[in-house]
């Protein structure tokens, strides 16, 4: 038996704003972050469903808007069904130990999401931000994917997926 939506709902189901099962955005700070002795970061989230990660990104090297634009590219990728990633921690490379990134990775059809931790001891390329797809090692996370902590995500989450903007200090 199938549900009908009646004629006289069909304007408010239509009208309900979408609500994003994943996002990540920067909260909205009333003054700048310190993290370790003295480099600016903005602290952001990141949600799936319920879940919801906070992050701190350094802002001495990549800006607001370099974040975002690569959140924005990288989902683009992620919706044609690609692999892609959300950085979150980038830093100047030839001092950086370490870059944070949220690789979303396809394999056999479903789309998981993980954090990874990309570290300059383990890179085979140039430890560097242009070269995250290579440092990420995607075919390995495919291979990986029933051992490693993922969450799926459904292509509905992904064509309502929201990234960049800001939200209010208590997010």
């Amino acid at each position: 038996m199938s549900y009908r939506v009646p004629k006289h709902l069909h304007h408010q189901v239509s009208d309900l704003p979408l609500r994003a099962t994943l996002s990540v955005r920067f909260k909205t700070l009333h003054e700048d972050r310190v993290f370790g002795s003295s480099r600016c970061c903005v602290e952001g989230v990141l949600s799936v469903g319920d879940l919801r990660e906070s992050f701190l990104s350094p802002t001495d090297y990549w800006q607001i808007d370099d974040y975002q634009r690569s959140w924005a590219e990288n989902l683009a990728l992620i919706r044609q069904r690609e692999n892609g990633y959300f950085a979150t921690d980038v830093t100047d490379p030839p001092s950086a130990a370490l870059l944070i990134v949220w690789p979303v990775v396809w394999s056999r059809g479903v789309a998981y999401l993980t954090q990874k931790l990309v570290l300059r001891s383990n890179a085979r390329v140039e430890f560097h931000p242009k070269n995250l797809p290579e440092l990420i090692d995607f075919p390995y996370l495919e291979r990986s994917v029933p051992y490693v902590s993922t969450w799926v995500l459904s292509e509905l989450d992904l064509l309502n997926a929201y990234v960049g903007g800001t939200s209010s200090p208590d997010d």
